[in-house]
């Protein structure tokens, strides 16, 4: 993967999984501030294995029935090469 393509996927997984944030905030409000805080955090860092693994906590301790969201972490999983989650 050419240095381009590697900058190119970081963007498409920071907009799944901003995007999954945002349908987060919408459901969850201020129960999971610190854990968006955090997520916020980890994303201006380029920390995007990070994000991706609060996001996931907050929706299993969330229950979240969304499907939009599991799509999304589904998205940004596959473009980080982490299939397992």
């Amino acid at each position: 993967m050419t240095r381009l393509e590697l900058i190119q996927s970081w963007a498409r997984t920071e907009d799944f999984l901003l995007d999954a944030r945002a349908q987060i905030f919408q459901m969850t409000e201020g129960e999971f501030s610190k854990d968006l805080a955090q997520f916020d955090m980890f994303i201006k860092a380029n920390e995007l294995g990070l994000a991706f693994e609060t996001l996931e906590l907050i929706v299993s301790e969330s229950q979240l029935k969304s499907l939009r969201i599991v799509e999304l972490l589904a998205l940004a999983a596959s473009s980080m090469d982490l299939l397992e989650k």
